[in-house]
Parts: C-alpha cells; structure tokens; sequence
C-alpha cells in the first residue's frame, strides 16, 4: 500500500471510529497508530495530517470531548478529581479540563451527596467504621475532602449542615 492508500485507509478508519463517539486527539491518534504499525513503518506524519484535516473540519475536538466527558462523568456520580485524572490521560490541556470542571453546570458538591445517598442511603453517620467507609467511597469516587465532608454531613435530601 503506498502513501496515498494508506492515507485513505486511515481516513476512512478514523471517520469509521468518530461516527461511533467523540475522541480526544490524542486518544484517536493512539488508535489509528496501532491500527497503521501492523503493515507499515513510518505513519505519524500521515497520522498528524490526518488529525489536522479532522480538526480543521471540526470532526474532532477536545473541547466537545472534554464536554462530553465531565457531564457523563458527572451523572455518573465521579468526582472532579477522577475525571481530571481521566482527561489528564487523554493529553487534554490542563486549562480546557479547568474550564471544564468549574462550569457552573456542574454542583461537586451535590454530585458528592448523590453518590453518598444512592449507595448509602439517608442514614446520618454516627460510627466512625461506616464514616470511613464512606469517606474511602467518595474518594474512590474522586471528590476532594471539602466534597465529602459536605456529603457526610447530610442525613436528608435537603438537610446538610
């Protein structure tokens, strides 16, 4: 397969995985990469072409797909740290996950309530056992301790101190 095929192939590929769901750019480039290195050699420039057309076109995006990571993220009941992390993986930049994150759309601390409820129940936390327990489960989660301190000291769907 000579340069132009391969070019073809590729795009064809990474259209193929984005009519699936959104990519980071790095996260697409790591798969078209793997899908390229079994028959040829010297790919990342063909690759970074490729990128950049699908950019241009605004076929790829990290801002849509920071966007659509935090609010999947967040209804899944993760905590800002986590999703951070995940980002932080997908080479996203630093400033745009920021941006992200503080959105007004997104309450860490009534995510952090939610999570602790829909495991937990409504029961207020008086053993030191099942305080930690739910500490270590919000942290899991990926919610700083100002989050679940603000989680644990509700013993009701509106009541939190």
């Amino acid at each position: 397969m000579d340069r132009s095929e391969l070019k073809k192939w590729l795009w064809g590929k990474a259209i193929q995985a984005l009519s699936r769901r959104e990519y980071a750019v790095y996260e697409l480039h790591q798969r078209l990469k793997r899908e390229a290195e079994q028959d040829h050699d010297n790919v990342e420039p063909i690759i970074s072409e490729i990128l950049a057309a699908l950019q241009a076109e605004g076929y790829i995006s990290d801002q849509r797909y920071t966007e659509m990571l935090v609010r999947s993220r967040f209804q899944k009941g993760q905590g800002p740290i986590k999703v951070r992390q995940e980002l932080k993986m997908q080479h996203v930049d630093s400033d745009l996950v920021s941006q992200q994150l503080t959105d007004a759309a997104y309450d860490w601390f009534e995510g952090a309530k939610k999570a602790r409820m829909k495991r937990f129940g409504f029961q207020a936390v008086d053993d030191t056992k099942q305080r930690a327990k739910q500490m270590r489960f919000l942290a899991g989660r990926g919610f700083d301790q100002e989050q679940i301190d603000y989680a644990l000291s509700c013993s009701s769907d509106e009541e939190c101190r």
